[in-house]
């Protein structure tokens, strides 16, 4: 009986040593994936990406704008009957005959 409870204390006792190991391991790699993410990313934003990225969003819109404000008056009166047979159509497409709207 003796030797029974001295093996399973000495089991319990490994148990215990493999699993304050892994824990310190564990703690030890997030420690250094938390340092490896943090410095992908300062690297990532000391690049300026986000504000690269940022400048050619804002760059597109003021474009589209410019092209809108020059745009042609004759090509300007082409595209809106387009705008409203699409619109015509989807609200045709939308709505039943008693003026509810379809869920598809």
């Amino acid at each position: 009986m003796c030797s029974n409870v001295r093996d399973t204390a000495e089991a319990l006792s490994e148990l215990d040593k493999k699993t304050n190991e892994m824990i310190l391991k564990n703690a030890t790699n997030t420690v250094e994936q938390a340092a490896y993410s943090s410095d992908g990313f300062r690297k990532f934003y000391k690049g300026g990406y986000f504000e690269k990225s940022w400048r050619t969003i804002v760059n597109g819109i003021e474009e589209t704008q410019r092209e809108f404000r020059t745009m042609p008056e004759d090509k300007e009166l082409k595209i809106k009957p387009n705008l409203k047979i699409l619109k015509t159509n989807f609200i045709r497409n939308s709505v039943d005959n008693k003026g509810e709207i379809l869920c598809q």
